[in-house]
């Protein structure tokens, strides 16, 4: 049984919630060396109502759902924004949660980048994610962000899945 690795990242009214669950399905050998696999069985971006919210609680339920279905959750990771409370909620609830703050180190967007392009992971043909990963930009070196009216919840999402499966595929 897989042992899956959940990423959010959270928003609440201006941006989408991107949301992404994955896990190391094995290795590859690029340029002489072994390197790990991922495979993404869900990717989604949540947006607020019109006038509304992104209800966090909502957001908890849809793990809780999965959880309910028998996926083996190593671990949930939220990025820093209000996140403190769905952290302490998941881990009150026997998950492991933490924080993966991807906006603090370009290392998730690195390892998701490697991994597109070695082809050493599987996902399906989302929009938004093929948009915002297309439309990324290195800011003085140091952090990978959107152009002005872009987005990136989704591809944030994703490269917190990819770093978490590789980084524990390669511990373990």
């Amino acid at each position: 049984k897989q042992k899956r690795y959940i990423h959010i990242d959270l928003a609440q009214k201006k941006d989408a919630c991107g949301f992404a669950m994955g896990y190391h399905n094995g290795y590859v050998t690029v340029d002489n060396e072994r390197r790990p696999t991922v495979y993404i069985d869900i990717m989604i971006q949540i947006e607020a109502p019109p006038g509304g919210e992104i209800i966090f609680g909502d957001v908890r339920q849809l793990i809780y759902s999965i959880v309910e279905r028998k996926f083996d959750i190593a671990q949930v990771t939220y990025d820093g924004w209000q996140s403190v409370d769905s952290v302490q909620i998941l881990s009150q609830r026997g998950s492991a949660s933490d924080i993966l703050s991807i906006d603090r180190t370009i290392e998730p967007h690195d390892t998701l980048k490697s991994c597109i392009i070695d082809k050493r992971i599987d996902y399906y043909k989302h929009d938004v994610f093929e948009r915002e990963i297309q439309s990324l930009e290195l800011v003085k070196g140091n952090k990978v962000d959107h152009p002005p009216n872009g987005s990136k919840d989704v591809a944030d999402a994703m490269a917190g899945v990819a770093y978490w499966s590789c980084l524990n595929a390669m511990s373990g």
